[in-house]
């Protein structure tokens, strides 16, 4: 696991561990994933890739421009608007999709600076989506909570991150 100190690189690799829970509070999916975040304002890109038993993968991309306050506006991976804001000093991001195949609203914190970070998002699926499951989440509200942990961090960005994913 890396360990970082001093303000973020503009290049993070998190080793994601996430579970997906119904309205009942019963888990739906457990799965491991990786995360790329690309802050390097204006640019913002939130990438997750699943690798499947069969070596097959599945990508959910989050993608956007931040402002000088750190405001953060773009599209979601489920075609919708993105929103948000960075709260550096404290590792802290509030984010939100609206108008696509599922909305959500999502808060995420730092729980040790440099390592281990986690997330809470409230998705509620207008329509069958697929977040990182290999079947389309029926319409419904659900939980995603992650434990995030740093793999790698570094100034160069991969230049595949830079460019969004294809239909």
């Amino acid at each position: 696991m890396a360990e970082h100190e001093g303000p973020p690189p503009p290049y993070m690799v998190y080793d994601i561990d996430t579970t997906i829970f119904d309205d009942k509070g019963e888990v739906v999916a457990d799965f491991k994933d990786v995360q790329e975040l690309w802050l390097e304002p204006p640019n913002i890109a939130v990438r997750r890739t699943r690798t499947l038993d069969d070596g097959g993968t599945i990508r959910y991309e989050d993608r956007g421009t931040v402002d000088q306050n750190l405001n953060i506006t773009g599209k979601d991976g489920y075609g919708g608007d993105w929103t948000g804001r960075a709260f550096p000093a404290d590792g802290t991001f509030y984010l939100e999709g609206n108008n696509g195949s599922a909305s959500f609203k999502m808060t995420s914190w730092t729980l040790e600076p440099g390592k281990e970070e986690r997330c809470m998002r409230v998705v509620d699926v207008h329509e069958p989506t697929a977040f990182l499951t290999e079947e389309p989440l029926a319409p419904g509200r659900y939980y995603v909570r992650t434990f995030d942990h740093l793999r790698e961090v570094s100034t160069d960005v991969p230049d595949e991150l830079k460019e969004p994913l294809g239909d």
